[in-house]
Parts: structure tokens; sequence; C-alpha cells
């Protein structure tokens, strides 16, 4: 076939679509949902060891109610719960109504995740600009390091859900001078903060900063919105937060992580290559919309490296969040070409990306894996049948904590999460064979658990043994 002939039947195969508006929009989502479907169905235990903390913590809010301590992690001393609860108690509900375990409820989430994160954004793209940058959009976003992420059955997936919606629902309000809307996207926002705090504050911060400079270049809007929009977000959020913070202060142990420019090809993918011209475009028209996709960038750039200024920061976390905005400048950018005399280059290459991307897609979730072994679990599943359920678990492998809790239900020194820790175990000592009886005692550790390879401890005896691990009871 020509390339001609190759041109005019993408352009009839496109329009056939164009005809099924809807379709073209839920799309990139679909095929996000099969691709997620692939790790789903292919291993019986959820992507991610995150998810092992969250499944404890829904545990515990099944087991004692609403509460703000937990003393299953970081034991024998405890912690107070710095995570918000809300997808801690979606998960519970769900289990509670299907009666199916939290672990199998989320592997289960994962393709529907997925789905709803990409449809999300894709819908975003798509009423800031229009049906084709949406389109693109959604699909580039496939080759962006996030992507994987996005199908993890963690808080984060959740929030991004939102995410998307409040940023449009707020720019609709300031454009129209619309209420209702900006109460809707402080409404999101305010779930957000108590499902995935980090990402609802750097949402805060992209409309803030996007307000602010309107102002700057002497656009019409209403600063009230922004006071209103922020009113209601930490309203919301404070039936929770509130209490916590009055009781323990805020504690936030996070080190620093640096991201070399380096890697900015591995976490944005294929869309550096086409946003220096959606950039150009942006920077051109410099309507709100456009200023919107700049100014969300920008902070979320600008924010990630304040590490030079001495603050702790997560710049992998956050470059992810800009992800977003420059996936659309790519997808703007490409969609420039949608005219004459590009039309035919446009829709070959459109066509070329879209199969590319997708079998790039599936390649990469069918190389997925639990991050979990089956080691671990046993582990896990030895201390649910055999362990006291009060003496702590100190273990050579930190993933193991989150494992063992949330299974076994028994105490660890560590367990996930551990920026909310006020006091811990020095478990060197331990995994060393540096320590006393009385340290025993004191500290309330029962087990060590070791890799195969290392020798058996002072005071303990082998109880239980797999190709990776051993466990010895103090």
């Amino acid at each position: 076939m020509t390339s001609c002939n190759l041109g005019e039947s993408t352009i009839i195969l496109i329009n056939i679509i164009k005809k099924k508006k809807h379709f073209l929009i839920f799309l990139p989502a679909i095929i996000a949902f099969f691709i997620a479907l692939i790790p789903t169905l292919k291993f019986h235990a959820p992507l991610s060891w995150d998810v092992y903390f969250h499944v404890h913590m829904a545990k515990l809010y099944l087991e004692q109610g609403i509460i703000f301590w937990d003393p299953l992690t970081f034991s024998p001393f405890g912690r107070p719960i710095y995570y918000p609860p809300l997808f801690h108690l979606f998960i519970a509900l769900l289990s509670d109504i299907t009666s199916y375990d939290l672990l199998e409820i989320t592997r289960f989430m994962q393709p529907f995740l997925a789905f709803s994160v990409v449809l999300s954004f894709t819908y975003l793209a798509y009423k800031l600009y229009n049906l084709s940058v949406g389109f693109i959009a959604g699909f580039l976003l496939f080759l962006t390091l996030p992507f994987s992420r996005f199908m993890y059955p963690i808080p984060e997936s959740l929030a991004m859900i939102f995410l998307p919606l409040a940023i449009y629902f707020y720019y609709y309000g300031l454009e129209n001078n619309n209420y209702f809307y900006v109460l809707a996207s402080g409404v999101l926002s305010g779930l957000n903060l108590l499902i995935h705090p980090s990402s609802a504050v750097l949402l805060v911060v992209i409309l803030g900063f996007y307000t602010f400079t309107l102002k700057a270049v002497r656009r019409k809007v209403n600063s009230k919105h922004f006071l209103l929009y922020t009113a209601l977000t930490i309203i919301i959020a404070s039936w929770w937060w509130f209490p916590l913070l009055l009781n323990y202060g805020y504690v936030y142990n996070f080190p620093t992580v640096i991201v070399s420019l380096f890697d900015y090809p591995r976490i944005f993918g294929i869309t550096l290559v086409f946003s220096p011209l959606g950039a150009y475009l942006l920077f051109k028209n410099k309507k709100n919309n456009d200023i919107l996709i700049i100014t969300w960038l920008i902070i979320l750039v600008v924010i990630s490296q304040i590490y030079l200024l001495g603050i702790s920061v997560l710049s992998d976390r956050i470059l992810y969040y800009a992800v977003l905005p420059l996936t659309i400048m790519a997808a703007y950018g490409l969609s420039y070409l949608d005219r004459a005399p590009y039309k035919n280059l446009f829709y070959m290459l459109t066509l070329f990306l879209i199969i590319s991307i997708i079998i790039s897609a599936s390649f990469v979730a069918s190389m997925s894996k639990p991050d979990v072994s089956s080691s671990q679990l046993e582990i896990a599943y030895y201390f649910q049948n055999q362990g006291d359920k009060h003496s702590v678990v100190i273990s050579a492998d930190y993933i193991l904590d989150s494992t063992i809790v949330s299974i076994a239900r028994q105490p660890v020194s560590r367990g996930g999460y551990g920026g909310s820790r006020l006091k811990e175990l020095e478990i060197n000592k331990y995994l060393s064979s540096n320590f006393t009886k009385s340290d025993l005692i004191h500290d309330n550790v029962g087990y060590l658990v070791l890799h195969s390879n290392q020798g058996t401890p002072p005071y303990s005896w082998l109880v239980y043994e797999n190709k990776d691990y051993k466990v010895f009871k103090l």
C-alpha cells in the first residue's frame, strides 16, 4: 500500500472514530484497563509493597474503629497515624461489603484505578483544549514512568483520579466566575488531603500559583475564589487532621531524594520529544488555559529543586505530577500538525504512535511483578499461624515488616511509611547479634527474621526456614 493510500485510510478511520466522540474520550482509559489487567491476572498478589501497609491500616480500622494510634508498627513504642484514612476506609468498606480478603480487593482494584486515572486526565486535557489533545495526551501518558504507579492499589492512585478534576473545576470556576465549580474543586482537594496529603498540598500550590500568575499578568480574576477554595479544602480535611495534630503535632522524617537530569527522560518519556513545540505554542498563545499548563509545570519543577535550599523533598514524586502538564503540552504540540499541509503526516504519525505505545505499555505491564516475593509471603503466613501476636519481630528485610503486620497482625519494629515514627528500636544491634538478654526483655523482641546466609543469633532457636529467610525465636 502506498503512503498516500495509507494516509487516506488512516483519515477515514479517524473520521469514523471522531463521530463517536465519547468513545474517543474513553478509549485511552479502556486500553489502560486492559494493560493493568495483565499483571492483575498473572499474579495472585497486588503490585507494590506499599499496599501491605495500607491493608494493615484498613484492618486496624476494621478491628478498632477510627483511631489515631497504631500499636503494631514501630513496636514496642507504636506511633501516631499520620497517613490519612480515606483510602483505608474505602478498601475496608469494599472488603466488608463483598467479604473478599483485603489483598484480593486491592489486587482487583488495579485495572479500575488505571482506567479512572487515565480517564480523569484525558477529560482534563479535552476540556482545556480539544478532543484531539485529550485523546493523544491519554496515550502519551502510557510511556511515562508514573503510569506504572497508576495501577498500584495505593492512596496516591486514588488521589490522582481527583487531582485533574479538581484542577479543571477550579479553572472553569475562575473562567466563568462560577462559585459552584470552585466549591466542587475544594471538595475534591479536601478529600485528597484525606487520601494522599502530598498530592493535595501540591494541588493547592498549583492552583495558588496559577491564580497569582493571572493576577500578575492583569487577567480578570476574582481572588475570593481561591480563598473560598482553600477554606473549603481545609474545612473538609480538618475532621481528621485537626484532632491528630492537636494531640501529636506533626512529624516529618522523610529523607531527601534527588533526581538527576539524566533521569528526566526515564520519568517523562516520549513527552520530551513533542513538548518543545507545545511549549512554544502555549507561550505564544498565552490564553488562561495555556497559563495554567505552564504555571503547573514550572511550579512543580521549582519545588522539586528546593533541596538546594536544604529542605527535605522527594523530588521524584513531585516530578511525577509534573508529567501531567508536560504530557498535555506534548499532545498540544503534536495536535498542531492536524492542519494542512501536515494532515496526512499527523494521522499517520498518531496512528503509529498509538500502536507503538500500546505494544510498549503492554510489554512493560507483562514484565511487572509484585514487589513482595513468595518467600516473603511464606514468612508472613508463618507468623499468621505460629506467631505469638504480642512479641516484636525484627526483620533484616524492611519489606517483610509491612507484609508480616498486614497478614499476621504481629507487631513489627518498622512497618512502612517511616516518616511518621516518633521512636524506634535500634535494630542494627539485633541484626548484628550484638544484644543481651536484658535487651530482649526491655524491648519485647521475640523474633528475628534473617537472610538464609546469616548465622544463628544468641538466645535463639530456628523455628522456620525457607529458601530466602530464617525465623528465629528469641
